[in-house]
């Protein structure tokens, strides 16, 4: 990459980092619309930092941190759909850092075999709460006929978290319990 690529990036780096901490601020002031003007502005110069630099995984693991912000504040504005297809998104992008695919079984001999890296217990984290928001928004938005799906990533959040707290390091109850509540929440949205 030449000089000019370089300050390119540079640039998004700070936009992206800009437009986040926006975000941040017009979420904790109420300012949801405010916030997804952001999000959107966010994820722009993400997407196009993942285009300038494919093999830099961390541009991949902030879009699907962004993914998964920017469905909650959808939820919460009523724009159901984009908020599943936001929290989709997110969980796919998620996938690509999760070592065990939301596969709970897999969590103890993962976290042992990346013992020195404690990333694998937060990517495996962050991957399962996106699963579990995404099952609460496919029941909120999509009900019954979605119910397979649901319980497929809610089940499977609550059991990787329970892993995590057996086997991990940073993992407490309280998250075991937020996740818990958000399939459960979800099970409430198909009644």
């Amino acid at each position: 990459m030449g000089i000019f690529g370089g300050r390119a990036v540079t640039r998004l780096r700070q936009l992206a980092t800009s437009e986040k901490r926006q975000f941040d601020a017009c979420v904790a002031a109420g300012d949801l619309h405010g916030a997804l003007r952001h999000s959107e502005r966010q994820e722009k110069a993400i997407t196009e930092l993942v285009e300038r630099e494919p093999r830099e995984l961390f541009h991949r693991f902030v879009l699907a941190g962004a993914l998964y912000n920017r469905a909650t504040v959808l939820d919460a504005v009523g724009r159901g759909e984009e908020a599943v297809a936001a929290a989709r998104r997110a969980v796919e992008t998620y996938d690509l850092f999760d070592p065990v695919r939301g596969a709970a079984g897999g969590v103890e001999q993962q976290l042992r075999a990346m013992r020195s890296e404690d990333a694998a217990e937060l990517m495996i984290a962050h991957a399962a709460d996106a699963r579990a928001r995404l099952a609460r928004l496919l029941a909120k938005y999509h009900g019954k006929a979605q119910a397979a799906a649901v319980h497929r990533h809610g089940k499977a959040a609550v059991e990787t978290y329970q892993a995590l707290l057996r086997y991990g390091r940073e993992t407490t109850q309280a998250d075991v319990d937020r996740v818990t509540a958000q399939y459960k929440a979800a099970q409430e949205h198909l009644r």
